[in-house]
């Protein structure tokens, strides 16, 4: 199957075009057909799809599209991932894929083979992309990437071609289409004098002068100005002279740090662009990261191909001092490059054009250190032969649309990096764990690490000692600074990058200190800040674009942690700070709950209102949410504790009851953290007084005794909670309270004690026509099924109510507990003997549990799955089941399953 992109949306199946639906599939079809084989976020598709005109259920929405999708192209076209949606890989060929993959290769080859890789990409272009794809979100978020790859696709095959003549009509439309795209206008120029029509493009040279200073103040780029010289002059242009005897060549870079790691990948893609005829390169990256080390450290080594000399400039974009404006930055250049003050004109315009004049005939390096964006840097570029490097926190994204800039992130460094960075810089052998652990404390980043090693050597520590002392995270900053010089205090140096932002963004970056880990969503952040999501993401993306924030996903970010201690430092001081924690933890609430009903289907203590409009996340199912809980439920023990602090009674038993309930899915939770969060609410339900409050709280707080070891403590605290809600009327606290006892019963062998709260259960809950009991109904009959398997031969009761259990489960779309159901069902077909169904129970409960992506969770059902095959005779199968089995606990730690799962297969 073919899909086309680029031009006119069509999809092809051999010779035959199929008809995708104008609309919405088609929006969904080109999002996940731009995106090759990788996954893409439901949340992505929504937003490409729809953009802010949101059905009422764009989740369910969403899939309806896709299964319409799956029709017409066939079910196995997109695949269903956690977290999203993917084409199949191999199912469908895309032209935006195979053009990329061209252009890419066209890049690294020779020129014969690349023109011919050029041309096949080219001739892939079939007119404006996404034609026919009712998505403006979709268009916003590839089509500039697309746009910039065939432009520079088209000016790479002009630059390979024998006889620019003939790409001179097309040039003349693309001109017309990019006006401000000097680099083609350049080609179009070149192409001109080269076919010996100097008139015309002299007559377009002005015409693009008037266009460039009206538009953007400035004259055109230093290579327009020197070709608009070429075709003036008569003749050839004589060789550049040499320069007048007794002028000194300028040798302004500073030294390169002694201390320095190798960055052998950094430096080869500065070697790798310089090759490609870059003339500008920016390194940009966070403070602290060694932007100027790597560069200088380059410029070092590549400067002999510079004989005219190397000029240097700190631009002062962040710091203490005020930024060195371009007037006065030119001013230092000229004269540098032997410019006479009285020779030095007036104004920014002028100085560019005179320092561009000077260097026009001398290749020379230019360092341009610390920028603070595009606008400051752009009047210093000389053009010419002379190779610049920039400097800067800020991405420069407009340096490289605008100017042609070749941009490289500098990253932090890697754990053997930072180690060899720590052993450098103390100069004695030190612990390798000790050295690691530093590392990960100080984030990595070659400031934190030097001073962290210079601290424990001046000192005379071990490193041990400081790795203790930065383990609290509220000191960190306080022991990585210096008081006597601020390039080398680490908060001072952070603060540079804060003290460049504007109100609304400093204010984002101190809020976001709030939340208790670094990394978070989009949504999360915009209820911390207050924002609606799209003003949230503008906001988010103008940090990222400074390097005080990370893009690690489409709509999640990370903070550095030390950006993250700092941006708490920030966060105490802000007005806002109380609203912003209110809404952080409603943020929380609303999120929790839906992760929960996503995986057990369950109904809330009460409905919550919180006080702002927010949005929180919306879940496909048990991947997306069980995964998010995984990934969140450390962030929601903090908020709880946070709001105890506080004395946040309302929110510590919303944000208790929505976790403590997660927490069931979890095969081993902390059960210490589980009973103080439990306490917690508890405390905070008996200040509020409400009776179902109260009741629900050591209904919680019962489970989390019997998961930690105490039965006998649970019961008790059970037969309270039933004799509470017998008191107040509260049919649904005890259906729920009385299945809980009949586990609990259970385990200590009061099994007919069990069974008779587990009837009684089963009794209100038939007796009940809310809709909320029908889960409660689902749970009494699953735990009497239990217990009947214990007491009763034959066991067709217990078959009974667990198929009954079973079947209300799947009405009401709970996988979770629909697998913990046939789990119990394959259990009561192996004690009826029946082996070859339990292993279908059993199958199916696997493939129910699958979307929890907990290997470890679903690990003893396979040692069920092993007796069961070894019942069937199928030993192989069932020594490779456990096999399997012992390597994830292992992995995990667990001896006792371990040995269990060892003797097992010794017996085999």
């Amino acid at each position: 199957m073919w899909i086309r992109l680029l031009g006119s949306f069509e999809v092809r199946r051999q010779r035959h075009v199929l008809e995708v639906p104008a609309g919405r599939q088609r929006s969904v079809l080109a999002a996940l057909a731009v995106s090759g084989p990788r996954m893409v976020p439901v949340d992505v598709l929504i937003d490409l799809t729809w953009g802010e005109s949101l059905p009422g259920n764009a989740k369910s929405a969403l899939h309806n599209n896709v299964r319409r999708l799956r029709k017409l192209l066939g079910q196995d076209t997109i695949r269903t991932v956690p977290g999203g949606y993917q084409l199949e890989p191999g199912a469908a060929e895309v032209d935006v894929t195979r053009f990329v993959r061209l252009t890419e290769e066209a890049a690294q080859a020779a020129p014969g083979a690349a023109a011919k890789l050029l041309d096949e990409a080219l001739q892939l272009w079939a007119g404006e992309p996404f034609t026919g794809v009712p998505s403006g979100p979709l268009q916003d978020e590839h089509l500039p990437a697309l746009t910039e790859r065939h432009l520079a696709a088209i000016e790479q095959r002009i630059d390979l071609a024998e006889d620019s003549a003939e790409w001179i009509p097309q040039l003349n439309e693309l001109v017309s289409r990019y006006p401000l795209r000097e680099s083609l206008w350049l080609r179009l120029l070149t192409a001109l004098q080269r076919s010996g029509r100097q008139a015309e493009a002299l007559s377009r040279y002005e015409e693009l002068r008037l266009l460039v200073t009206d538009q953007l103040g400035t004259p055109p780029a230093a290579e327009l100005q020197q070709l608009y010289h070429a075709l003036l002059a008569p003749d050839p242009a004589p060789a550049p002279a040499a320069p007048p005897a007794g002028r000194p060549v300028p040798r302004q870079l500073p030294p390169a740090p002694v201390r320095c790691v190798g960055r052998p990948g950094d430096l080869a893609a500065l070697d790798r662009m310089r090759a490609r005829s870059a003339r500008t390169i920016a390194l940009h990256g966070p403070g602290g990261v060694g932007k100027t080390t790597l560069g200088l450290q380059w410029a070092t080594r590549t400067a002999s191909d510079y004989p005219d000399g190397q000029l240097y400039l700190d631009l002062r974009g962040y710091g203490p001092d005020e930024p060195l404006e371009p007037l006065a930055g030119l001013g230092m250049l000229l004269r540098s490059a032997g410019v006479p003050d009285r020779a030095v004109p007036a104004t920014v315009a002028e100085r560019t054009a005179l320092l561009r004049t000077v260097l026009s005939d001398r290749r020379m390096l230019v360092f341009l250190d610390n920028a603070r964006d595009s606008d400051h840097v752009r009047p210093l570029l000389p053009g010419g032969d002379c190779l610049t490097i920039v400097t800067s926190r800020n991405e420069l994204l407009g340096l490289a649309v605008r100017d042609g800039a070749s941009r490289h992130a500098v990253r932090l460094l890697s754990m053997a990096e930072s180690v060899e960075l720590l052993e450098a810089t103390l100069g004695v052998p030190a612990d390798r764990s000790a050295l690691e652990e530093l590392a990960e404390l100080c984030g990595h980043l070659p400031l934190a690490l030097t001073i962290a090693a210079l601290q424990s050597s001046r000192h005379d520590s071990p490193v041990s000692t400081t790795v203790a002392a930065l383990r609290a995270q509220q000191d960190r900053l306080d022991l990585l600074s210096d008081s006597h010089d601020s390039s080398t205090d680490l908060r001072t140096v952070l603060a540079w990058s804060y003290d460049a932002l504007d109100r609304q963004e400093a204010r984002a970056f101190a809020l976001l200190g709030l939340h208790p880990t670094p990394d978070f969503e989009l949504n999360l952040a915009a209820a911390l800040i207050g924002e609606p999501r799209q003003r949230a993401r503008r906001l988010m993306d103008r940090l990222a674009a400074v390097h005080l924030l990370q893009v690690v996903g489409r709509d999640h970010y990370r903070l550095h942690d030390l950006l993250a201690v700092f941006a708490a430092e920030l966060a105490e001081r802000e007005p806002e700070r109380k609203d912003a924690l209110t809404r952080l933890d409603d943020w929380y609430i609303l999120t929790t709950a839906a992760a929960r009903t996503a995986l057990l289907r369950a109904v809330r203590d009460r409905d919550y209102q919180p006080r702002t409009a927010l949005e929180p996340l919306e879940f496909e199912g048990l991947p997306d949410a069980f995964a998010w809980y995984r990934r969140r439920h450390g962030a929601v023990q903090r908020l709880v504790h946070a709001a105890a602090e506080r004395g946040d009674h309302e929110r510590v038993v919303a944000l208790t009851a929505e976790l403590c309930d997660l927490q069931t899915v979890d095969r081993d939770p902390d059960t210490v953290e589980w009973l103080a969060i439990a306490e917690l609410g508890v405390q905070a339900a008996d200040e509020l007084g409400d009776p179902a409050l109260r009741g629900w709280a050591r209904f919680r707080r019962a489970r989390g005794l019997f998961l930690s070891g105490d039965p006998t403590g649970a019961i008790a605290e059970q037969q309270k909670v039933c004799d509470l809600a017998r008191l107040h009327g509260n049919a649904r606290l005890l259906a729920a309270a009385l299945t809980f006892l009949t586990a609990a019963l259970g385990t200590i062998g009061q099994r007919e004690e069990a069974r008779q709260a587990a009837t009684e259960a089963v009794e209100l809950a038939r007796a009940s026509t809310e809709r909320s009991m029908r889960l409660r109904l689902a749970h009494a009959l699953i735990n009497l099924g239990g217990t009947e398997l214990d007491l009763v031969e034959p066991i067709a009761d217990a078959i009974e109510h667990t198929t009954e259990a079973l079947e209300i489960y799947r009405e009401l779309e709970s996988g979770y507990h629909a697998g913990r159901a046939l789990a119990n069902l394959s259990e009561m077909a192996m004690a009826t003997g029946d082996a070859k169904q339990a292993l279908a129970y059993t199958d199916a409960a696997l493939a129910e549990l699958a979307g929890l992506e907990d290997r470890l969770s679903q690990q003893p059902l396979s040692i069920h799955r092993g007796h069961v095959l070894v019942a069937l005779g199928r030993r192989d199968e069932a020594r490779a089941v456990w096999q399997q089995a012992l390597e994830v606990f292992t992995a995990a730690g667990d001896d006792r399953r371990r040995a269990e799962l060892t003797e097992l297969i010794a017996g085999l």
